[in-house]
């Protein structure tokens, strides 16, 4: 039984039982455990939480299903416990066939046609169960009663633990968008049904949730009967080329020789005309280096894929990246054998149609909506779920919100991050540190890395080809951004870097003043108080002054966050103690400054540089809520007699200025001096 087959049983089943269909996290649910996936493995690709499907949805699902089945049903025995109830329950079968006629419609257009169990290349499947039989049997009638298969064809629709219709084809809906690349793609598969050689490998590349599955699923369906077999295959779980082929003889009703598992699925697609459809081909390749290069368990993908090119069969691989010595995105081989499609988000319209869909209020800031979540389909649904629930429908409300991201938008981006090489994380983080676009010129000159042209280069067009990097070709010179949602998730994970030293102080809820009562600090001491030094050795215990605040602090009260970003780029490394602190003029500069432009903060980070060494960087930045300096603040380094060992000043529009790197060993004192409008605030410091 194939998984189109086994959502139909169950749903007719819980239809007839319940009283009500299945609901859609039901259907991801069941298609997820058809395909042998975790929980977080099903969440990745979908609008819901791992929590959601697996303590809210998924208990009550089995406890549903063991009372429909009457008998105790879960995860890992679903598939033998539907097997066992459909082979009792052959009275179902009509409503089944009045399933495969009325109620799989095109996600996008025109209709799905009826499938049958997979058969193998006699036309007979091994083994099979009395409930595939009855239903081979039943939609053999509907191929003979709609002529859509040849007279002597053979169907293989389907596989074991495979799926050729998406989890929405139950439910019926439309897909919004994506005409042009559904259009190319089932040109492509009719080429590849032909014998002239044309598209034997396909890619479809884009981010996660961006409808690659659901665009290929609806492609095959419309197409594939032109096709003697479709094969869907996860590449969640890594296969090696060998297991891989395995799975799939063993689909096609063929054992497999030790070894020679490969040689005969070759042999098998030069001479049968096979799609298969390969999701996750990211999975093969090596994380934490650059775009399309294998790992090495799996290089010799690379002759199975050039391979295929010279058969009768096609594949279609899915993915954020694709094997570079192949598949790029928006790549084709010269004689059209290989073909690449990146799907990059919903053009404005379709997106509103999308919302429209989704039952929102306040259309007229559904365009900042679209632009923030740049047309990504499976982020607007997550988000239109969470406008729903938490603010009534109402978008304008949810952008009144400073973020765009929640737990379902980081589970989109977060397997894409977590394969970056090193200087795409730094080249990512320093373009989400600017609003505007910067050309390769600019990028060089700004660039605060050792990077040579070719590298720098190589970086950028990995980015490119893992959809996190937009080029924008017309410009003169061309210039390179990141999307959106990409520099929103940028951006949040930079300003994370610089929250990793939280205590005990951090967390306490400070009591509110009294009314008719002067808080502590406005408290007339009758004798001067000497500040005592700031010892830097306790920030390296985690133990700091209530006054000195962690990055987040200056972070999160910004509404340039980029700007602090680029001013506090160096100081990633979580080897560096950062901490900062408010120091505030206006008192004594009132009469020659605006009061808006008398604060600053003092940024201090130190880090050890030997057993006895420590290097320190010294930095003063706006106030929160401010966007630059005050004219005329200076700083200066100080050493243990007063003298000036540094000093740099603040001109009319800076966002932050530095001291040149110092080093000092333990036990060593300093000063930082700021001064403006002939006032000075001075810090004491002792290693």
């Amino acid at each position: 039984m194939d998984l189109n087959a086994a959502l139909r049983w169950v749903n007719t089943a819980v239809t007839t039982h319940m009283g009500h269909a299945l609901r859609e996290p039901e259907i991801v649910i069941l298609k997820g455990t058809w395909r042998g996936l975790t929980y977080e493995q099903m969440a990745t690709d979908s609008e819901y939480s791992t929590n959601y499907l697996m303590r809210d949805v998924a208990p009550k699902l089995w406890k549903h299903l063991s009372s429909v089945f009457d008998r105790s049903v879960g995860k890992t025995n679903f598939r033998v416990a539907l097997e066992a109830y459909a082979a009792t329950n052959a009275s179902l079968e009509p409503k089944l066939m009045a399933m495969a006629d009325v109620g799989s419609e095109s996600l996008l257009s025109g209709h799905l046609r009826p499938r049958s169990v997979m058969t193998s290349l006699n036309g007979s499947l091994p083994n099979q169960s009395l409930s595939e039989q009855a239903l081979s049997m039943a939609v053999k009638r509907q191929e003979s009663n709609h002529g859509w298969l040849g007279e002597n064809s053979t169907s293989l629709w389907g596989s074991v633990g495979a799926s050729l219709l998406s989890a929405a084809s139950l439910l019926p809906g439309v897909m919004h968008g994506y005409e042009a690349p559904l259009s190319a793609m089932k040109g492509w598969l009719d080429e590849a049904a032909g014998t002239d050689g044309s598209s034997r490998v396909i890619g479809v590349w884009g981010l996660h949730g961006v409808g690659k599955t659901m665009l290929v699923e609806t492609a095959a369906s419309q197409m594939g009967d032109r096709f003697e077999g479709v094969i869907w295959r996860s590449l969640q779980d890594q296969p090696t080329l060998n297991d891989l082929s395995i799975s799939i003889l063993t689909s096609l009703g063929m054992a497999s020789s030790v070894g020679q598992a490969t040689s005969q699925l070759l042999s098998v697609m030069a001479n049968r005309s096979l799609l298969i459809v390969l999701e996750g081909a990211e999975l093969l390749l090596a994380p934490g280096s650059l775009a399309g290069d294998y790992a090495e368990e799996y290089q010799n993908y690379t002759d199975f894929f050039q391979s295929v090119v010279s058969s009768r069969s096609c594949v279609v691989l899915t993915g954020t990246e694709g094997p570079a010595d192949l598949l790029r995105q928006g790549g084709q081989s010269e004689d059209g054998s290989v073909r690449s499609l990146k799907l990059s988000g919903l053009s404005p319209s379709a997106a509103t149609a999308l919302l429209a869909a989704e039952s929102l209020s306040v259309p007229d800031y559904w365009p900042e909506l679209i632009s923030r979540y740049q047309g990504h389909p499976l982020a607007l649904k997550s988000a239109a779920r969470v406008i729903r629930e938490i603010f009534n429908g109402r978008v304008d409300a949810f952008l009144d919100q400073s973020s765009v991201l929640f737990n379902g938008i980081f589970r989109l981006l977060s397997p894409s991050f977590s394969r970056l090489s090193s200087p795409e994380i730094n080249i990512l983080y320093w373009l989400a540190s600017y609003e505007s676009a910067l050309s390769l010129t600019e990028l060089q000159q700004t660039l605060p890395l050792s990077l040579s042209s070719a590298e720098l280069i190589s970086a950028l067009d990995s980015l490119k080809q893992r959809s996190l990097l937009t080029v924008q070709v017309n410009a003169e010179p061309p210039t390179f951004h990141l999307p959106a949602l990409v520099r929103a998730y940028a951006v949040h994970q930079f300003m994370s870097q610089f929250v990793t030293d939280k205590t005990d102080d951090d967390a306490t809820i400070k009591p509110k003043p009294i009314a008719g009562y002067a808080p502590l600090s406005e408290v007339i001491n009758l004798s001067p108080v000497v500040p005592k030094p700031i010892q830097l050795s306790q920030w390296l215990q985690g133990q700091f002054d209530q006054d000195w605040h962690s990055l987040e602090w200056l972070f999160e009260s910004t509404a340039r966050p980029a700007m602090r970003l680029r001013s506090a780029y160096h100081l990633r490394d979580e080897t560096f103690i950062k901490r900062c602190k408010a120091i505030d003029f206006s008192a004594a500069t009132l009469s020659t400054h605006e009061s808006s432009l008398s604060k600053a903060v003092l940024l201090v980070a130190i880090h050890q540089d030997g057993e006895d060494a420590f290097k320190i960087c010294v930095q003063a930045q706006p106030a929160r809520g401010e966007e630059k300096l005050p004219r005329q603040l200076a700083l200066h380094l100080l050493d243990a007699n007063q003298a000036a060992l540094a000093t740099v000043d603040a001109g009319l529009d800076d966002t932050f200025i530095q001291l040149p790197y110092f080093r000092g060993e333990l036990a060593e004192t300093f000063a930082i001096e700021l001064t403006l409008g002939g006032i000075s605030h001075r810090e004491t410091f002792v290693i």
